[in-house]
């Protein structure tokens, strides 16, 4: 993720675990001879940077 996107998406995973619903929230994580990447994290089945752009639009 873009560090510009990376505050705004911190935000938007606070606002959503705050809201008090049921969040189904994650990371897609890959490991290879001990080595982990993050590929991406998931806001009840959205990526991340989808849900924050979402966010933009309805607040």
């Amino acid at each position: 993720m873009e560090e510009s996107k990376a505050y705004p998406a911190e935000m938007a995973y606070r606002k959503a675990s705050r809201q008090g619903l049921v969040n189904n929230t994650y990371a897609l994580v890959y490991v290879k001879n001990g080595y982990s990447v993050l590929e991406d994290v998931f806001i009840n089945d959205v990526p991340i940077g989808t849900y924050v752009e979402f966010q933009k639009t309805t607040d």
